[in-house]
């Protein structure tokens, strides 16, 4: 889908509803976090990379290392763990 123009119009509140072959095309669901990007006199707007994928992207950065990502890996018990370490040096 590249070149194609959809009209939309804007409701009440300011709401713009997505339309439907977009929203297939990028896999927007309901929750799906969404960002707003202003260019002088454009609006861009983007599905919102999550965590793993601006990591991955800074990782593939550097190129001619074989770097990957384990997906499996809690990310959120390291950080725990980290933070737990860093307060018990304030208490």
């Amino acid at each position: 889908m590249v070149g194609i123009e959809i009209n939309a119009k804007m409701r009440e509140k300011g709401q713009v509803v997505i339309p439907k072959p977009i929203r297939d095309q990028f896999g927007l669901k309901l929750g799906t976090d969404i960002v707003f990007e202003v260019d002088n006199d454009d609006i861009k707007i983007r599905k919102k990379k999550d965590d793993l994928e601006i990591l991955q992207e800074f990782i593939d950065a550097f190129k001619g290392y074989n770097f990957k990502i384990p997906k499996d890996h809690d990310w959120n018990k390291d950080y725990d763990e980290e933070m737990e370490e860093r307060w018990k040096k304030f208490t």
